[in-house]
């Protein structure tokens, strides 16, 4: 099964207009702070961090903040969310609980 692919970008003002920036990688992983604008790479200006993936035939996006640590940990997050629904399981459950009737006469 194919890995959900999530990509990092960066919102912030190039030429006096917000765009998305790409988050700038080394080896394969995210660089702290540091996105690609004009091919180069330099430290984040102001602005924002956002998600984005696919979903069916959809692009998503979501904002996750400024914070870098944040926006990390969203892609970690976000990336286990499409794991699972990539594996069938509905609203992040997976398991026997699934497949249990409604009215299966067992109380608890």
């Amino acid at each position: 099964m194919r890995t959900p692919s999530i990509n990092l970008k960066f919102k912030t003002k190039v030429n006096e207009k917000w765009t998305f920036v790409p988050v700038a990688r080394a080896g394969g992983k995210y660089v702290p702070d540091r996105v690609v604008i004009h091919g180069k790479t330099i430290k984040a200006p102001e602005g924002s961090y956002y998600l984005e993936w696919w979903e069916v035939l959809k692009r998503r996006q979501r904002a996750v903040g400024a914070n870098w640590r944040h926006a990390m940990d969203a892609v970690r997050i976000q990336t286990h969310v499409l794991a699972l629904r990539a594996e069938g399981a509905e609203d992040g459950t997976s398991g026997p609980e699934k497949s249990l009737p409604r009215d299966n006469g067992l109380t608890f």
